[in-house]
């Protein structure tokens, strides 16, 4: 499946990234009507789907794509990649509100690779900040802050390239954030970002660690720097995924930097096109729906 991948890299990193679900849907219909079944090709294939549909925030094509994964590779795949598809499973179900879901899955993946004694690689690691995520979306910010910390001990300690550690350290500085950290968590950004830059500009993880660092800039009063920051953020967003739930909250964020600064028309334009998103992703009865419209009506109020 190397050809397969460094064409789906290339569709994705190309103009039109929706070029890249054609081209694995086309896949998958050829592995699925072929003579001889290709399992192998079928995993990769269901699992970058999978990857897709999740990251332009269509959920539940997403989970259904991961489930079939799982269903390959508990017929005959490795720990790891089975331990891995379950994970993926669990953080679509996270993107979609579903907490306790999320965390029972995520859990049991963790017991899963405890329990193979693999308690130091990458899957672990990546387990276990996502576990943390998810236990910060719960409101438990001690189990969180714990969870998230051990993953980077997990990744410094093996030996990990400058991605995965730049990514342990980015979302334990987002957890800091929520926890009132903010001295630790500036500390941590400027090694992710740093690391993020040497080793992928362009994913969105370091978007991530730049929406992480626009949030400290606000509070310190930085709001120019602050701005620019979200705008790259967006801007790398934008270009891997098209417009997605990670769109809709960078443009709200802009937006709302933007009414801080007095911009009130480019604070309208943004909010409208984070309104548009979230009334597409979530629908008109979602909380980030509602507060979108809010901000909307608080930038109207202004104006007039």
């Amino acid at each position: 499946m190397e050809d397969f991948i460094a064409r789906l890299d290339s569709l994705l990193s190309g103009p039109d990234p929706s070029a890249a679900e054609s081209f694995m849907l086309d896949t998958l219909k050829s592995l699925e009507n072929a003579e001889s079944p290709d399992v192998n090709g079928m995993i990769t294939v269901l699992s970058e789907l999978g990857n897709y549909m999740r990251g332009v925030s269509r959920y539940g094509e997403s989970l259904e794509y991961y489930r079939r994964t799982v269903e390959l590779l508990e017929q005959s795949g490795s720990v790891s990649a089975l331990a891995t598809a379950r994970m993926n499973m669990a953080g679509t179900y996270r993107f979609m509100g579903r907490l306790p879901e999320a965390a029972e899955l995520f859990l049991s993946v963790k017991e899963l690779l405890e329990s193979t004694g693999q308690r130091t690689g990458p899957v672990y690691a990546a387990t276990l900040n996502n576990l943390a995520l998810n236990y910060c979306d719960m409101g438990k910010m001690k189990e969180a802050l714990e969870t998230s910390r051990q993953s980077l001990r997990v990744v410094r300690s093996s030996g990990a390239d400058s991605f995965s550690l730049a990514m342990a350290i980015a979302n334990l500085a987002a957890l800091q954030i929520r926890a009132g950290e903010l001295e630790e968590a500036s500390e941590n950004l400027d090694e992710a970002l740093a690391l993020f830059e040497i080793s992928a500009p362009d994913d969105p993880h370091r978007a991530g660690a730049l929406s992480s660092k626009a949030s400290l800039l606000v509070s310190s009063g930085k709001l120019d720097q602050a701005l620019e920051c979200v705008a790259l953020a967006r801007s790398i967003t934008r270009r891997v995924y098209g417009e997605n739930a990670d769109t809709a909250l960078l443009d709200k964020n802009a937006a709302s930097i933007l009414k801080a600064m007095g911009d009130l028309p480019q604070a309208e334009k943004y909010i409208n096109e984070c309104l548009d998103i979230c009334l597409r992703v979530y629908g008109k009865d979602n909380d980030r729906t509602r507060d979108a419209s809010e901000l909307l009506e608080q930038i109207k109020n202004e104006r007039s």
